[in-house]
C-alpha cells in the first residue's frame, strides 16, 4: 500500500492539472450570421468560427441575400 501511495498521488496530481488545459485547447468563438429572406423573414444560422460565419456571409453576399450580417454568440441567445 506505501509503495502505491506516491503514484496514486502523482496520476491524481496529473489528472487535476490535464483538465483545465483541455478545456482552454476546446474553447469556441460563436458567431452567427443573420439575413432576409425573399419574403422579408429574418433568418438565421450558427457557426463555430468567425472565419466560418465569414465565409458562409460571403456566399451569400454573391447570391444577392439581403441584410447579411454576421454577429457574436448564438442565434438563441438573440
Amino acid at each position: 500500500m506505501r509503495k502505491s501511495l506516491p503514484i496514486l498521488l502523482a496520476l491524481a496530481f496529473l489528472g487535476a492539472t490535464s483538465q483545465p488545459l483541455l478545456a482552454n485547447a476546446a474553447t469556441k468563438d460563436p458567431h452567427h450570421v443573420m439575413w432576409t429572406n425573399k419574403k422579408g423573414k429574418a433568418k438565421c444560422c450558427n457557426k463555430g468560427t468567425k472565419e466560418k460565419a465569414e465565409k458562409c456571409a460571403d456566399r451569400m453576399r454573391s447570391k444577392g441575400v439581403a441584410d447579411v450580417q454576421v454577429m457574436n454568440g448564438k442565434c438563441s441567445s438573440m
